[in-house]
């Protein structure tokens, strides 16, 4: 008779924690998110143009308020947008950037993350799932090549092309590797534009008409205007080691400085010449 009271007793006291399981479990804040249900979530960009992002979501109490984030993937800071809306238990939000102002400017091919953070009236809160995509020069057909290094965009060039200035850009970044034992946690990207004409279009107002090729400061994104083969043959290790070291001492390890940050590039291109070594003898 003892024996069956302690089964009875273990058989209550396992019904008593699924009960308490199943009380938690129904306030827990999965459940307060369920509330809230993304219905669609999309984006669109034209190149120096309008980023659009579009927004359709549900609940069972009114949504009161969305935030939009997006940043730079890689990057921490993120710039945020509370939009204006009416409460709703169903609420559509398009909201458009102007990728054209210079306060807003990306260089091209460069990856975008943003995500939605929405609440309701009732204290729910959801944040979405982050999405990322490529922010791309819309008006060219791109080819790429990539792999855990360079991620590398071409146009109006056949294959050998790319895979030619590709080894490169791969062969410069394991050497950069090889040399100080340090690899970006990003693949670099380098785009190559046709002409002079083109490349200068992506860059901002005030860039000076000499660039023909330049590393966009903590995005990991180098644009450079094809060239002759001997400035080529340079510029690609010049610039990959300026985007890595970038990505590489970010905070809050602070800026690699200036002259350093030049000297390792210049050494990346094979050291220096022999004129400009008779210049400082």
């Amino acid at each position: 008779m003892r024996h069956r009271a302690t089964q009875t007793s273990r058989h209550h006291l396992w019904r008593y924690f699924v009960l308490v399981y199943l009380l938690i479990a129904a306030v827990s804040p999965v459940h307060a998110q369920s509330a809230i249900t993304i219905i669609e979530d999309k984006h669109e960009h034209t190149f120096q143009g309008p980023l659009t992002f579009r927004l359709v979501a549900q609940a069972e109490h009114k949504i009161d308020s969305v935030k939009l984030f997006y940043r730079v993937s890689g990057q921490t800071a993120a710039h945020k947008v509370d939009l204006d809306m009416d409460p709703d238990t169903r609420i559509e939000i398009v909201h458009t950037e102007d990728m054209g102002a210079e306060e807003n400017y990306q260089p091209p091919m460069i990856t975008l993350t943003y995500w939605w953070v929405i609440e309701d009236e009732a204290g729910n809160r959801l944040k979405t799932d982050p999405i990322s995509f490529v922010y791309t020069d819309t008006r060219f057909e791109w080819q790429s090549l990539e792999n855990d290094q360079v991620r590398l965009y071409w146009h109006d060039q056949n294959a050998e092309f790319g895979q030619n200035y590709f080894d490169r850009a791969v062969q410069a970044a394991t050497d950069l590797g090889t040399a100080f034992d340090v690899q970006s946690p990003n693949p670099v990207v380098i785009v190559i534009y046709n002409s002079h004409q083109e490349f200068m279009s992506v860059l901002q107002e005030a860039s000076s008409e000499w660039t023909g090729a330049v590393s966009f400061g903590g995005s990991g994104c180098i644009a450079t205007e094809l060239g002759p083969e001997s400035w080529m043959n340079t510029v690609s290790p010049h610039e990959l080691t300026h985007a890595s070291l970038d990505q590489i001492a970010r905070p809050p390890f602070g800026e690699i400085p200036r002259w350093l940050n030049e000297g390792l590039a210049v050494r990346s291109e094979g050291g220096m010449s022999v004129e400009e070594r008779a210049a400082l003898d």
